[in-house]
């Protein structure tokens, strides 16, 4: 259970909770310079070079983004960061034990996670986050102002963004 309840609709939660999570994280990134935070699991990976297996993807089953508070933000509303873990399990109803997370700082570096491309001359790869637009972005905006913003404290200055070079969307 969060710590603070959005104001999101069903639909909302449908929407930014099977698929579309990183896309709310990534707009609340570029809003208040937040870092994101993936739940991700190693040993269920998403992708698996069958000539390395050190060259892998892992499966990425939630995206949050951090305030300075150490609030994990998503759809749902605000958790201690602490608690993504177990609150991902709650949500989704798995089993936690091979889990972690990662905080990813900048936009560009959760890029390698995102959409079907390869680097040049090798074989493209299906990545675990589905790709997403300009657009994307700016629907998930309005629905933050609408149904996490109002929740927010003082402590998200938009000017924080400023701070956070923005990486282009991917193609």
């Amino acid at each position: 259970m969060s710590l603070r309840e959005s104001l999101a609709s069903r639909d909302e939660i449908e929407d930014y909770s099977s698929g579309g999570c990183h896309i709310l994280a990534i707009s609340l990134h570029r809003r208040y310079g937040w870092p994101l935070l993936a739940v991700e699991s190693t040993e269920e990976r998403y992708w698996e070079d069958p000539e390395d297996d050190d060259n892998y993807l892992p499966s990425i089953l939630h995206v949050y983004a951090v305030d300075p508070d150490g609030l994990a933000w998503d759809i749902r509303g605000a958790r201690p960061d602490t608690e993504a873990l177990r609150d991902a399990a709650d949500f989704f109803g798995e089993n936690p034990s091979d889990w972690s997370t990662d905080l990813i700082a900048r936009e560009e570096w959760i890029q390698h996670l995102v959409g079907y491309w390869s680097e040049e001359g090798e074989e493209p790869i299906d990545r675990p986050l589905e790709s997403y637009s300009d657009d994307d972005i700016q629907r998930a905006d309005e629905v933050i102002s609408r149904a996490l913003a109002p929740i927010l404290d003082n402590g998200a200055k938009p000017e924080h963004a400023e701070e956070v070079e923005e990486a282009p969307s991917p193609s």
